[in-house]
Protein backbone atom coordinates (compact mmCIF):
# COMPACT_ATOMS: atom_id res chain seq x y z
CA UNK A 1 0.00 0.00 0.00
CA UNK A 2 2.74 2.16 0.79
CA UNK A 3 4.65 1.49 -2.34
CA UNK A 4 1.59 2.07 -4.48
CA UNK A 5 1.39 5.52 -2.80
CA UNK A 6 4.99 6.73 -3.08
CA UNK A 7 4.85 5.70 -6.84
CA UNK A 8 0.95 7.92 -7.14
CA UNK A 9 2.94 10.73 -5.10
CA UNK A 10 6.02 10.17 -8.06
CA UNK A 11 3.70 10.19 -10.92
CA UNK A 12 2.17 13.38 -9.86
CA UNK A 13 5.10 15.35 -9.46
CA UNK A 14 6.38 14.41 -12.91
CA UNK A 15 2.95 15.56 -14.35
CA UNK A 16 3.39 18.76 -12.49
CA UNK A 17 6.60 19.26 -14.73
CA UNK A 18 5.28 17.66 -17.86
CA UNK A 19 2.82 20.18 -17.31
CA UNK A 20 4.91 22.86 -16.36
CA UNK A 21 7.82 23.28 -18.43
CA UNK A 22 7.05 26.00 -20.51
CA UNK A 23 6.49 27.67 -17.18
CA UNK A 24 8.54 30.71 -16.21
CA UNK A 25 9.57 30.78 -12.60
CA UNK A 26 7.34 33.86 -12.22
CA UNK A 27 4.39 32.19 -13.94
CA UNK A 28 4.87 29.16 -11.14
CA UNK A 29 4.97 31.91 -8.52
CA UNK A 30 2.18 33.88 -9.53
CA UNK A 31 0.23 30.44 -9.95
CA UNK A 32 1.17 29.73 -6.08
CA UNK A 33 2.73 26.59 -7.24
CA UNK A 34 5.99 27.29 -5.38
CA UNK A 35 6.01 24.17 -2.98
CA UNK A 36 5.52 22.00 -6.10
CA UNK A 37 7.77 23.32 -8.04
CA UNK A 38 10.87 23.12 -4.73
CA UNK A 39 9.72 19.42 -3.87
CA UNK A 40 10.01 18.66 -7.48
CA UNK A 41 13.65 20.44 -8.42
CA UNK A 42 14.81 19.74 -4.76
CA UNK A 43 13.77 15.91 -5.36
CA UNK A 44 15.42 16.01 -9.07
CA UNK A 45 18.73 17.34 -7.93
CA UNK A 46 19.13 14.82 -5.45
CA UNK A 47 18.42 12.13 -8.33
CA UNK A 48 20.81 13.88 -11.12
CA UNK A 49 23.63 13.91 -8.07
CA UNK A 50 22.90 10.03 -7.26
CA UNK A 51 22.24 8.50 -10.50
CA UNK A 52 24.71 6.31 -10.90
CA UNK A 53 23.61 4.66 -7.20
CA UNK A 54 20.23 3.53 -8.87
CA UNK A 55 21.89 1.01 -11.12
CA UNK A 56 24.15 -0.74 -8.26
CA UNK A 57 23.35 -3.33 -6.27
CA UNK A 58 23.31 -3.87 -2.69
CA UNK A 59 25.84 -6.03 -2.47
CA UNK A 60 28.07 -3.83 -4.69
CA UNK A 61 27.44 -0.90 -2.11
CA UNK A 62 28.67 -2.97 0.78
CA UNK A 63 31.41 -4.25 -1.16
CA UNK A 64 32.45 -0.99 -2.47
CA UNK A 65 32.16 0.83 1.10
CA UNK A 66 29.40 3.36 -0.31
CA UNK A 67 26.77 2.08 2.09
CA UNK A 68 26.70 5.93 3.55
CA UNK A 69 26.01 7.47 0.17
CA UNK A 70 23.24 5.68 -0.32
CA UNK A 71 21.57 5.73 2.84
CA UNK A 72 22.41 9.84 3.01
CA UNK A 73 20.75 9.47 -0.72
CA UNK A 74 17.25 7.24 -0.10
CA UNK A 75 16.95 9.15 3.11
CA UNK A 76 16.70 12.38 1.39
CA UNK A 77 14.46 11.17 -1.79
CA UNK A 78 12.39 9.96 1.36
CA UNK A 79 11.97 13.10 2.57
CA UNK A 80 10.46 14.47 -0.72
CA UNK A 81 8.01 11.64 -1.21
CA UNK A 82 4.41 12.78 -0.29
CA UNK A 83 3.34 10.76 2.69
CA UNK A 84 0.05 9.91 3.69
CA UNK A 85 -0.24 11.07 6.90
CA UNK A 86 2.52 14.40 7.24
CA UNK A 87 3.01 16.00 10.16
CA UNK A 88 1.95 19.41 10.90
CA UNK A 89 5.51 20.84 10.61
CA UNK A 90 5.87 19.98 6.97
CA UNK A 91 6.23 22.85 4.36
CA UNK A 92 4.17 21.92 2.31
CA UNK A 93 1.46 21.65 4.54
CA UNK A 94 1.99 25.12 6.32
CA UNK A 95 -0.59 28.33 4.90
CA UNK A 96 1.50 31.01 5.93
CA UNK A 97 4.87 31.04 5.30
CA UNK A 98 7.86 31.30 7.80
CA UNK A 99 9.43 34.72 6.24
CA UNK A 100 10.82 37.77 8.45
CA UNK A 101 7.97 39.98 6.39
CA UNK A 102 4.45 38.97 6.86
CA UNK A 103 2.36 40.54 3.77
CA UNK A 104 -1.04 41.16 6.16
CA UNK A 105 -4.18 41.08 4.51
CA UNK A 106 -6.64 43.67 3.18
CA UNK A 107 -9.79 42.34 5.17
CA UNK A 108 -12.78 41.13 3.45
CA UNK A 109 -14.83 43.77 5.22
CA UNK A 110 -13.61 47.30 6.89
CA UNK A 111 -15.60 46.76 10.23
CA UNK A 112 -14.39 50.16 11.72
CA UNK A 113 -16.32 53.35 10.83
CA UNK A 114 -13.11 55.06 9.14
CA UNK A 115 -12.44 58.62 10.85
CA UNK A 116 -9.41 60.24 9.08
CA UNK A 117 -8.75 62.79 11.82
CA UNK A 118 -8.44 60.51 14.58
CA UNK A 119 -5.92 57.87 14.99
CA UNK A 120 -6.43 54.24 13.15
CA UNK A 121 -6.58 52.80 16.06
CA UNK A 122 -9.20 55.62 17.65
CA UNK A 123 -12.19 53.28 16.80
CA UNK A 124 -12.53 49.72 16.24
CA UNK A 125 -9.46 48.23 14.64
CA UNK A 126 -10.30 44.27 14.25
CA UNK A 127 -6.85 42.34 15.01
CA UNK A 128 -5.98 41.18 11.71
CA UNK A 129 -7.38 37.18 11.54
CA UNK A 130 -4.74 35.84 8.93
CA UNK A 131 -1.66 37.34 11.57
CA UNK A 132 -3.65 35.37 14.31
CA UNK A 133 -3.57 32.40 12.52
CA UNK A 134 -0.25 32.00 11.58
CA UNK A 135 0.95 33.02 15.57
CA UNK A 136 -1.47 30.11 16.68
CA UNK A 137 -0.76 26.94 13.87
CA UNK A 138 2.94 28.02 13.44
CA UNK A 139 4.26 29.52 16.88
CA UNK A 140 2.14 28.17 19.27
CA UNK A 141 1.71 24.87 17.43
CA UNK A 142 3.01 23.12 20.78
CA UNK A 143 1.07 24.70 22.98
CA UNK A 144 -2.11 23.85 24.85
CA UNK A 145 -3.33 26.49 27.19
CA UNK A 146 -2.46 29.88 25.54
CA UNK A 147 -3.19 33.39 27.75
CA UNK A 148 -4.22 36.75 26.65
CA UNK A 149 -3.74 39.58 28.73
CA UNK A 150 -5.42 42.04 26.22
CA UNK A 151 -7.61 40.16 24.77
CA UNK A 152 -9.71 42.86 22.81
CA UNK A 153 -12.12 42.03 20.11
CA UNK A 154 -11.85 38.51 19.84
CA UNK A 155 -10.04 37.80 16.73
CA UNK A 156 -6.71 35.86 18.66
CA UNK A 157 -9.43 34.23 20.65
CA UNK A 158 -11.05 32.82 17.40
CA UNK A 159 -7.67 31.27 15.91
CA UNK A 160 -7.14 29.29 19.21
CA UNK A 161 -10.38 28.21 18.71
CA UNK A 162 -9.75 27.42 15.62
CA UNK A 163 -6.74 25.51 16.02
CA UNK A 164 -8.17 23.32 18.63
CA UNK A 165 -6.43 25.34 21.81
CA UNK A 166 -7.39 26.34 24.87
CA UNK A 167 -7.59 30.24 25.33
CA UNK A 168 -8.11 32.60 28.39
CA UNK A 169 -8.16 36.23 27.07
CA UNK A 170 -8.56 39.09 29.83
CA UNK A 171 -10.04 42.25 29.22
CA UNK A 172 -11.83 45.42 30.90
CA UNK A 173 -14.06 46.59 28.37
CA UNK A 174 -17.72 45.04 28.43
CA UNK A 175 -18.11 46.19 24.76
CA UNK A 176 -14.91 44.04 23.76
CA UNK A 177 -16.44 40.76 25.68
CA UNK A 178 -19.42 41.27 24.17
CA UNK A 179 -18.17 41.90 20.53
CA UNK A 180 -16.09 38.40 20.91
CA UNK A 181 -18.78 36.56 22.22
CA UNK A 182 -21.29 37.85 19.55
CA UNK A 183 -18.89 37.52 16.82
CA UNK A 184 -16.58 34.95 17.42
CA UNK A 185 -18.58 32.60 19.75
CA UNK A 186 -15.32 33.67 21.93
CA UNK A 187 -15.79 33.67 25.59
CA UNK A 188 -13.56 36.47 27.09
CA UNK A 189 -13.32 36.98 30.73
CA UNK A 190 -13.67 40.61 32.64
CA UNK A 191 -10.67 40.86 34.01
CA UNK A 192 -8.04 43.67 35.12
CA UNK A 193 -4.20 41.54 34.30
CA UNK A 194 -3.05 43.97 36.79
CA UNK A 195 -5.00 42.19 39.32
CA UNK A 196 -6.50 39.24 38.43
CA UNK A 197 -5.02 35.74 39.32
CA UNK A 198 -2.86 35.16 35.65
CA UNK A 199 -3.53 31.08 34.85
CA UNK A 200 -1.22 28.88 34.19
CA UNK A 201 -0.23 28.58 30.37
CA UNK A 202 2.52 27.87 28.10
CA UNK A 203 1.87 30.41 25.21
CA UNK A 204 0.77 34.03 24.95
CA UNK A 205 -0.65 35.60 22.25
CA UNK A 206 -1.30 39.44 22.91
CA UNK A 207 -1.68 42.95 21.49
CA UNK A 208 -1.10 45.71 24.31
CA UNK A 209 -3.29 48.91 24.50
CA UNK A 210 -1.86 51.99 22.53
CA UNK A 211 -1.76 54.98 25.23
CA UNK A 212 -3.69 57.45 24.97
CA UNK A 213 -4.46 56.70 22.06
CA UNK A 214 -7.64 54.33 21.86
CA UNK A 215 -9.89 57.17 23.82
CA UNK A 216 -13.15 55.45 22.32
CA UNK A 217 -12.03 52.04 24.14
CA UNK A 218 -14.25 51.54 27.96
CA UNK A 219 -12.70 49.95 30.84
CA UNK A 220 -10.06 51.04 33.43
CA UNK A 221 -7.04 49.39 30.54
CA UNK A 222 -3.81 51.02 30.78
CA UNK A 223 -4.62 52.89 27.48
CA UNK A 224 -6.48 55.21 30.13
CA UNK A 225 -2.99 55.90 32.21
CA UNK A 226 -1.72 59.43 32.67
CA UNK A 227 1.51 59.43 31.45
CA UNK A 228 3.86 57.66 29.01
CA UNK A 229 6.47 56.63 32.21
CA UNK A 230 3.48 55.53 34.43
CA UNK A 231 1.99 52.94 31.16
CA UNK A 232 5.44 51.44 30.33
CA UNK A 233 5.77 50.96 34.36
CA UNK A 234 2.14 49.11 34.41
CA UNK A 235 2.55 47.40 31.19
CA UNK A 236 5.71 45.84 32.53
CA UNK A 237 3.86 44.74 35.57
CA UNK A 238 0.92 42.94 33.37
CA UNK A 239 3.93 41.01 31.34
CA UNK A 240 5.91 39.93 34.70
CA UNK A 241 2.51 38.81 35.90
CA UNK A 242 2.25 36.81 32.88
CA UNK A 243 5.78 35.47 32.50
CA UNK A 244 5.87 34.16 36.05
CA UNK A 245 2.85 31.86 35.34
CA UNK A 246 4.09 30.64 31.98
CA UNK A 247 6.03 27.18 32.23
CA UNK A 248 9.25 26.39 31.26
CA UNK A 249 9.62 26.57 27.38
CA UNK A 250 6.25 29.34 26.56
CA UNK A 251 6.39 31.08 23.79
CA UNK A 252 5.30 34.21 24.17
CA UNK A 253 3.86 36.42 20.88
CA UNK A 254 3.45 40.09 21.16
CA UNK A 255 2.45 42.29 17.73
CA UNK A 256 3.22 45.84 18.87
CA UNK A 257 4.01 48.96 17.07
CA UNK A 258 5.29 52.58 17.38
CA UNK A 259 3.14 55.26 17.07
CA UNK A 260 3.02 59.46 16.68
CA UNK A 261 1.07 61.51 18.61
CA UNK A 262 0.73 64.96 18.54
CA UNK A 263 4.37 65.80 17.28
CA UNK A 264 6.09 62.53 19.64
CA UNK A 265 7.46 59.40 18.76
CA UNK A 266 6.36 56.37 21.51
CA UNK A 267 8.78 53.07 20.63
CA UNK A 268 6.60 50.48 21.77
CA UNK A 269 8.78 48.34 20.18
CA UNK A 270 11.51 48.60 21.66
CA UNK A 271 10.25 49.04 25.40
CA UNK A 272 8.55 45.85 24.64
CA UNK A 273 11.82 44.19 23.69
CA UNK A 274 13.41 45.98 26.62
CA UNK A 275 11.07 44.39 29.14
CA UNK A 276 11.67 41.24 27.86
CA UNK A 277 14.83 41.16 28.12
CA UNK A 278 14.63 42.26 31.71
CA UNK A 279 12.77 39.88 32.44
CA UNK A 280 15.35 37.16 31.38
CA UNK A 281 13.20 35.81 28.15
CA UNK A 282 15.26 34.65 25.41
CA UNK A 283 14.51 36.20 21.73
CA UNK A 284 13.31 33.67 19.70
CA UNK A 285 12.17 35.52 16.28
CA UNK A 286 10.71 38.81 15.20
CA UNK A 287 8.54 39.17 12.23
CA UNK A 288 7.71 42.81 10.12
CA UNK A 289 4.15 42.90 9.78
CA UNK A 290 3.73 44.99 6.27
CA UNK A 291 0.07 46.28 6.58
CA UNK A 292 0.45 48.37 3.81
CA UNK A 293 -2.59 46.98 1.80
CA UNK A 294 -4.59 48.32 4.54
CA UNK A 295 -3.83 52.15 5.19
CA UNK A 296 -5.23 53.19 1.56
CA UNK A 297 -6.59 56.62 2.59
CA UNK A 298 -5.25 57.46 5.85
CA UNK A 299 -1.51 56.90 3.83
CA UNK A 300 -2.84 59.30 1.18
CA UNK A 301 -3.58 62.16 3.69
CA UNK A 302 -0.86 61.78 5.85
CA UNK A 303 1.91 62.02 3.17
CA UNK A 304 2.20 65.97 2.73
CA UNK A 305 2.03 65.79 6.50
CA UNK A 306 4.66 63.21 6.71
CA UNK A 307 6.93 65.15 3.63
CA UNK A 308 6.68 68.35 5.50
CA UNK A 309 7.56 67.17 8.96
CA UNK A 310 10.41 65.13 8.19
CA UNK A 311 9.10 61.56 9.12
CA UNK A 312 8.11 58.32 7.88
CA UNK A 313 4.12 56.54 7.68
CA UNK A 314 4.11 54.15 9.92
CA UNK A 315 2.26 51.13 7.76
CA UNK A 316 3.73 48.32 9.58
CA UNK A 317 3.79 46.58 13.35
CA UNK A 318 5.87 43.82 14.71
CA UNK A 319 5.33 40.30 15.96
CA UNK A 320 7.98 39.88 18.85
CA UNK A 321 8.65 35.85 19.82
CA UNK A 322 10.09 35.46 23.31
CA UNK A 323 10.87 31.99 25.09
CA UNK A 324 10.75 31.21 28.43
CA UNK A 325 13.36 28.89 29.52
CA UNK A 326 13.52 28.65 33.00
CA UNK A 327 11.24 27.63 35.84
CA UNK A 328 10.70 30.56 37.96
CA UNK A 329 11.05 34.43 37.94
Amino acid sequence: MAEAESKAASIRLYKFLKMNRLKSVGDIIDGDEEDKAIEFLQKQHIRNLNKELEEVSVGDLITNGRENEAIYYLDRIKNYKHKKNETKYDFKFMKHKPYSIFAVERPQQNRRKFNISSSSRHQYSPFPMDVADYIVSFYLRDAKTIFDPFAGWGERGLACKNHDKAYIGFDTSKTAINHALETFGVCNIFNNSLKAYIPSHDGLITCPPYWNVEKEYDGDGLDKIETWEEFLKQYKKVLKRSVKKGRSGATYCVVVGDFRRQGVYYDLTFQTERIFYELGLDPFDKVVLDQSRQYGLNKVMTLPRAKRLGYSIKIHQTLLVYKKNFTDI
